[in-house]
């Protein structure tokens, strides 16, 4: 799901599930695991997962299907998460929202509940799903990537604008209307105004394409600039962290199928300085 830095440790954010639902025989109950790690590299999992759950009518279609982080002026955790909700355990029909959850020490986390909803008009992208996918702020602003799945949009890419982390006044599309977008969108700072996605494309090709975003306008990608065809087995379900103190990159791939090992890896590269 997302990755996130605080005081020298790292959280490492992921979806885990207790089994399938009798429905459609997907993953039931998910939930959000942490695990932490002093490098970035060796993670232990911390001893009261899940640290987020949502089963707000206790049916088996419901949980916690994504998450983007980031660090507000005071150094507390925003963790962005999709709330998956079905209306009866016999239904293979969910919505989702997009809802906050907040914790000052990366352990223990004060849940906001919605921040921004499925039914809501004014979202896009708006009618039936909505993931957030990767967050940060600038300028006193908070943005919020998200995922949109509805009648109309096919796994689009929309952005969520606030003057505070709880409330989102403005929605808006990526510029270069992208679909069939799975995953990634973690924003990374990659200069004073640009930052960088890993973003994930189409459930069958798999592959991770590296846009570039201004700060003052994160809704406009620009072109791949670098693109990656799947990394065996599987390995799809991408997050990306650059660590500036240590100069590397580390990206965190999870594979989803059993058959393939269902675990998380980490690969490093070299933070390469820009010369101007």
């Amino acid at each position: 799901c997302s990755v996130i830095q605080k005081e020298g440790i790292y959280y490492l954010y992921y979806v885990g599930a207790d089994g399938d639902r009798p429905t459609d025989r997907g993953p039931s109950n998910r939930a959000l695991g942490l695990a932490t790690s002093p490098d970035g590299i060796h993670f232990q999992k911390v001893g009261h997962n899940p640290i987020l759950t949502h089963l707000p009518h206790n049916n088996p279609e419901e949980g916690i299907f994504s998450a983007g982080t980031t660090l507000n002026a005071d150094g507390d955790i925003l963790l962005y998460y999709g709330a998956v909700w079905a209306a009866n355990s016999e239904t293979e029909s969910v919505q989702s929202n997009g809802a906050l959850a907040r914790s000052s020490n990366g352990l223990h986390y004060e849940d906001h509940s919605y921040v921004f909803s499925w039914d809501d008009p004014s979202v896009w992208g708006h009618g039936d799903e909505l993931f957030p996918l990767g967050a940060f702020s600038s300028h006193g602003k908070y943005y919020v990537y998200y995922g949109a799945k509805s009648a109309e949009i096919s796994w689009g890419i929309g952005l969520a604008i606030g003057d505070s982390p709880t409330h989102f006044s403005r929605f808006v599309k990526v510029q270069d209307e992208q679909r069939d977008i799975i995953g990634g969108c973690d924003p990374v700072r990659i200069s004073e105004d640009r930052i960088a996605l890993f973003v994930l494309k189409d459930f069958e090709k798999n592959v991770l394409e590296v846009i570039t975003a201004p700060l003052d306008h994160p809704e406009k990608w620009s072109p791949p600039i670098k693109t990656y065809n799947m990394f065996p087995p599987r390995f799809r379900h991408t997050t990306v962290y650059l660590d500036r103190q240590r100069e590397k990159w580390f990206m965190y791939q999870s594979s989803d199928m059993p058959e393939d090992g269902n675990r998380i890896i980490v690969r490093t590269a070299p933070m390469k300085r820009i010369k101007r």
